[in-house]
């Protein structure tokens, strides 16, 4: 790439990184109808709420479908999904607080959001029709977020903290890598532990982000080679794409990918990874660790 184009798709995705602050900086509207809202299902008494453990009810079933292809608004409704939410569903909490964080931004200035997308695709031509695909599925899925008005910040936060406090390992990952906390060894080995335990892909993916950060001590052996730097990351997103997280074209991690660096064309999360964030003398490194994360998987 030419040096020009990097500095272009940099102010870009520059442009991209500051509404989205602006976003997540405004104060909340002073009234809102977020479902059974966030704020009452989210300090509801713990009788109410179901425990990570029990049966999965029907709308889990369904959940864990649209889980698997990257979109709940595939399987499910808007308007399920916040209602399994609220009766408790972890899996419907998790999905709930993604959608609320992909869609906040958007629902500040759906015109004003879209055109900034429009620029970014104008820095990156060859990302121009996978943007527009990006775009119809992001205003398919947002225009059915809470009748279309603004997002509150808080919104996002209450359901991936009351998620995480009902035992999904994935949303408990998330919270930590938001934090600015410098990261323990001891931690770092207990929430890989927790991650490996769960089974879930997604945990996985979401733990590539904590285990690309420097580490304040020693891990314990098992980890050793596998965290605190920004191959480790990407060893982790991989093998958590390879496990089945939902990595494909058409994903909402993928549209946020092409959302936030104007990298559209590629078909995966793995693909992307490989040909945007591993230099060539670092993939047999890689390699290494890809291994080590599936012996670390394996029962």
């Amino acid at each position: 790439m030419k040096p020009s184009t990097k500095w272009i798709i940099a102010a870009a995705v520059a442009v991209i990184a500051v509404a989205a602050f602006v976003y997540h900086s405004k104060d909340a509207p002073a009234t809102s109808n977020l479902s059974g809202a966030a704020t009452e299902s989210a300090t509801a008494p713990a009788s109410e709420q179901r425990a990570a453990t029990d049966p999965p009810s029907p709308a889990d079933e369904k959940g864990a479908k649209a889980l698997a292809s990257g979109d709940p608004l595939q399987a499910m409704t808007f308007e399920e999904i916040k209602a399994a939410a609220a009766r408790g569903s972890v899996i419907a909490q998790r999905q709930l607080a993604d959608i609320y964080a992909m869609c906040g931004p958007y629902s500040v200035n759906p015109a004003t959001w879209l055109a900034t997308l429009d620029g970014l695709a104008e820095a990156s031509p060859q990302a121009k029709q996978g943007m527009e695909q990006v775009k119809k599925r992001l205003v398919a899925r947002c225009d059915q977020v809470d009748g279309g008005q603004v997002i509150p910040k808080e919104a996002r936060n209450l359901w991936a903290q009351q998620a995480a406090k009902n035992g999904d390992v994935t949303s408990t990952v998330k919270l930590r890598v938001e934090s600015p906390d410098p990261l323990s060894g001891k931690e770092a080995a207990e929430l890989a532990d927790a991650v490996v335990a769960s089974g879930d892909p997604q945990a996985m993916l979401e733990m590539s982000s904590l285990m690309s950060r420097p580490i304040e001590d020693e891990l314990p052996d098992r980890y050793a080679q596998v965290a605190g730097n920004p191959t480790a990351g990407v060893a982790w997103g991989i093998a958590a794409c390879r496990a089945g997280a939902a990595c494909g074209n058409g994903s909402m991690l993928m549209d946020s990918v092409c959302m936030s660096t104007g990298r559209c064309n590629y078909p995966s999360y793995e693909a992307f990874l490989m040909g945007e964030m591993v230099p060539p003398g670092e993939r047999a490194r890689l390699s290494a660790m890809l291994s080590n994360i599936a012996a670390i998987r394996r029962p």
